[in-house]
């Protein structure tokens, strides 16, 4: 018995969690064009898209397929992309010189209760990425939005079409290790329910029923 359950405990411990998508766009075609996302000087455009969470999250990852010469921005959270009072969660990112690719917070371990929510991508005084976000994406989000120099809000749009992904923390994708110890778990287990299969009918060969 206690190798049954030593079976189960390494196969449960190291099993892969089930997929958590908040988010998932899908990916643009990298590209020398989209929308920009950049300052300089006193001139900057800021690009958001809004997202809903059935239920309370644990947010993992947050992501934007972005492209650009490099630089810094920030990946943000809020529940009114005009009130800073509403931004709930800030991190800046250094990017990497690139026609385009996924680029953002890892392991970001952010709760979001449910809710509707704007995901802001911002060049913040600071910051220096000159870039922009290739488009479309093959699923993007309905509500888009932008602000920039001479702008005092956010201005909605549809047809931005930039990429984003969020995924909850469940939605992590197993480590090559991680199946290889469910693999070995599932095994273990296998392996002690057939061998008390073989003691089983051993025992009524010898002691069979009167």
């Amino acid at each position: 018995m206690k190798s049954i359950l030593v079976g189960l405990a390494i196969g449960l411990l190291a099993s892969p969690a089930l997929a958590g998508i908040v988010v998932d766009t899908g990916t643009p075609a990298q590209s020398s064009g989209g929308w920009s996302l950049y300052r300089s000087g006193d001139n900057y455009q800021y690009l958001a898209a809004q997202f809903e969470t059935g239920q309370d999250e644990i947010i993992d990852d947050v992501e934007g397929f972005v492209a650009g010469l490099g630089g810094t921005f920030h990946v943000e959270i809020a529940t009114d992309i005009n009130d800073q009072d509403t931004y709930m969660f800030s991190q800046q990112i250094q990017t990497v010189e690139t026609l385009g690719e996924w680029q953002g917070v890892r392991d970001a371990n952010w709760h979001l209760p449910a809710g509707i929510y704007w995901l802001v991508f911002s060049v913040r005084p600071g910051d220096t990425l000159y870039g922009w976000m290739p488009n479309p994406s093959p699923s993007p989000l309905f509500s888009e939005a932008f602000i920039g120099s001479g702008l005092a809000v956010w201005n909605g749009a549809t047809g931005l079409d930039f990429g984003v992904r969020i995924y909850s923390q469940d939605s992590v994708v197993p480590e090559p290790r991680a199946w290889l110890l469910f693999i070995v778990g599932i095994g273990a287990l296998g392996f002690s329910l057939r061998s008390r299969s073989r003691v089983g009918l051993r025992r009524q060969a010898a002691y069979p029923e009167v």
